[in-house]
């Protein structure tokens, strides 16, 4: 039986995080924009995220002269990560936290998503951050350990939604439409996220709204 206490579970890239200007940024900073994007791009098909430390040892063979130590601390640099989270996400989750538990649900390497949310993690329910090595496997034991809540969760992913959709069909479901997949993904038949929203703002309106009926 479900209580009353209220889960809101948050993707980190393009739902929070803006990914696409966050590499812009630091490629431009490593001077070869070509090469930076054609190793990221060859990761993302072979292993589906970005991994920094398999990033920096291509980069630093190719790269004559610089140093994958040099290379590491222009990744982690705390002012790209801030500079980067979309303008209404700390407004946003300073609302959430007041309407229920908040936390994250990612997929990829667990020290670079953990940087990501350092500056904001104070805002965050620490036992409901999950980083994962692969969302769709390890999603159904993140949500068996918080059954007894009122989930919401909100993903840029359709088929991250309609997975978690059949694992708990009482989860209330949001698609971020934002980032590189918002126009390119369609909804397999059967499936239709609860809702549609183009920031973390109009979640803040869900959650209210729902709680507020």
């Amino acid at each position: 039986m479900q209580s009353d206490k209220n889960l809101i579970l948050l993707d980190l890239d393009n739902t929070l995080f803006d990914s696409a200007s966050y590499r812009k940024s630091v490629f431009t900073k490593l001077g070869n924009i070509a090469l930076c994007q054609k190793i990221y791009g060859k990761m993302m098909n072979e292993f589906g995220y970005f991994l920094p430390k398999m990033f920096v040892e291509i980069l630093s063979s190719q790269l004559k002269g610089t140093k994958g130590k040099e290379i590491m601390g222009i990744i982690f640099n705390q002012k790209y990560f801030r500079d980067n989270l979309h303008k209404e996400v700390l407004t946003s989750l300073k609302m959430l936290i007041e309407l229920g538990e908040v936390g994250i649900l990612s997929q990829g390497d667990k020290k670079f998503q953990r940087a990501k949310i350092s500056h904001f993690i104070h805002l965050l329910n620490n036992k409901h951050i999950n980083i994962v090595e692969n969302k769709k496997s390890e999603m159904a034991g993140v949500f068996k350990n918080v059954e007894t809540y009122k989930i919401y969760f909100a993903d840029d992913m359709l088929d991250m939604l309609e997975t978690a959709k059949k694992i708990n069909p009482q989860i209330t479901t949001i698609w971020v439409k934002r980032g590189r997949y918002a126009e390119n993904q369609k909804t397999s038949p059967g499936f239709k996220p609860d809702a549609e929203v183009e920031n973390l703002s109009e979640v803040v309106e869900i959650v209210q709204g729902k709680l507020s009926s």
